[in-house]
């Protein structure tokens, strides 16, 4: 499941990211600032998946009282939170361990940068440069720093320059603490270094700097209005290139759409253009928002089943409730490696922790594909929280098909879910061997043979 809904947010970074090109390219259209757009994207991306993981993809189903006819399956063995394989890590532990250790070693590295250049802020000396409190580096800068109260850094070179260049310089890191990007690109930092394999997000990430920057370059124009001496700055302090990500020094391509956009000045009000790329985005958008996740691809009960041929019953009348579905051979569990994992993922904290435990029975609407279409809790546990954990162990399930004579069909059928300790797991094992002897149609009952509306073996 962990694999499934990591693809799942991938997917939609991908398509947040292909909106918020669109929606970038439509707001530079009318001349508007684009950085928004990326702040909207890194939280779309990382937010998303997170609904799509803490949301119930369907309320769970009332329970009903016990319903004869149908066929049972007993208890299986792997359908037990006590049993199973164990002294190994699961894939989507191992997983989860993994991404633990390299968002831990991201944000131990982003702590260490932050606290190494508070350290050194602290052996600069302040200065009143061009009517702006700066901070004079060695080396480091030009650079709008601080999460709180924003610095402007400038490095020592920088002083050098004539009163023209020195005053824009200033100026653009002026507006950069004025603006509060220093902690916008920050901000999308810690949400790259909380998901470090996300690909989608650290390249949203390098658009948000990108507009960031076009978008400061933007103001100080508006301000002084000379296109030309900006540009030779960017070309001058270019060749200093140093180590911080929101000073005007920063990769080449980075510094030469900069240029080019300078250069081409002031986009016209391209309306058509931005409503046409506008629709577009917001079209993208709509399907990154409405693409299922994991969690809502396979629990929700489904509007219309899927196709088959059933003998004596449409399959409209089948899904209706928990009803008698002949059959000739049953459906069995494929996957019970991954429903004991589930289990023990399931089983409420607390009540295992206290010992707790308890068996809930569960109709299964099986389709002839084998996919559990609906899941109702037949008999209570007596508890709420293992009634819900046992049909979210259900809803993981998967069947080989029913079949009738060689057909497959749309089947019902009851199982046991039991949720128990390790320890109440060895005595029940223990006793399994004397409880066969004493009850012949328990075992058939666990072997999955049919039981007629008594409990017992049918003819």
């Amino acid at each position: 499941m962990i694999l499934a809904w990591l693809t799942y947010t991938a997917l939609v970074g991908v398509l947040v990211s292909g909106a918020a090109v669109l929606a970038e390219r439509a707001m530079r259209a009318q001349g508007w600032p684009v950085r928004g757009v990326w702040v909207a994207a890194l939280g779309l991306t990382a937010g998303l998946p997170v609904v799509s993981w803490l949301l119930p993809a369907a309320p769970a189903a009332a329970p009903l009282p016990a319903l004869p006819g149908g066929y049972v399956m007993g208890s299986l063995p792997a359908l037990s939170s006590g049993s199973g394989p164990s002294g190994g890590l699961e894939a989507t532990e191992l997983v989860l361990i993994l991404w633990a250790v390299v968002s831990a070693a991201a944000l131990f590295r982003v702590a260490v940068q932050s606290l190494r250049l508070r350290s050194r802020e602290r052996g600069w000396p302040r200065r009143r440069v061009d009517g702006v409190e700066v901070r004079v580096s060695p080396a480091t800068g030009p650079a709008a720093i601080g999460l709180v109260r924003g610095r402007v850094v400038v490095p020592e070179w920088a002083l050098g320059l004539d009163d023209r260049r020195r005053r824009l310089l200033v100026l653009h890191e002026a507006e950069h603490v004025r603006a509060g990007d220093p902690r916008l690109v920050f901000g999308g930092l810690l949400l790259c270094a909380l998901a470090p394999w996300h690909l989608p997000l650290w390249w949203q990430l390098a658009r948000l700097r990108l507009a960031v920057e076009m978008d400061c370059d933007a103001r100080v124009l508006r301000r002084v209005g000379d296109a030309h001496g900006y540009g030779a700055l960017l070309v001058e302090v270019g060749q200093h290139r140093t180590r911080l990500a929101l000073a005007l020094a920063e990769r080449s391509s980075m510094l030469e759409r900069r240029i080019r956009r300078i250069a081409a000045g002031a986009a016209g009000r391209g309306t058509a253009r931005a409503l046409a790329l506008g629709a577009a985005a917001s079209l993208l958008l709509a399907v990154a928002c409405e693409t299922p996740g994991p969690m809502e691809a396979t629990s929700p009960e489904p509007e219309t089943p899927a196709p088959g041929a059933v003998r004596g019953a449409v399959l409209e009348d089948v899904l209706s409730e928990p009803t008698f579905t002949p059959m000739t051979d049953r459906p069995m569990l494929r996957n019970a490696h991954e429903v004991v994992a589930a289990l023990k993922r399931n089983y409420p904290p607390l009540l295992r922790e206290a010992g707790i435990g308890g068996t809930v029975n569960v109709w299964f609407l099986i389709d002839p594909e084998g996919a559990v279409r609906r899941v109702l809790v037949n008999r209570s546990s007596g508890r709420e929280e293992l009634d819900a954990a046992a049909l979210a162990t259900a809803r993981e399930m998967r069947f080989s098909p029913g079949l009738l004579h060689g057909d497959p069909v749309p089947v019902w059928v009851a199982l046991d879910i039991t949720f128990e300790t390790d320890a109440e797991a060895g005595d029940a094992d223990d006793a399994a061997g004397a409880a066969d002897a004493r009850a012949p149609s328990s075992r058939r009952a666990a072997r999955g043979e049919p039981l007629d509306p008594r409990g017992e073996p049918a003819a």
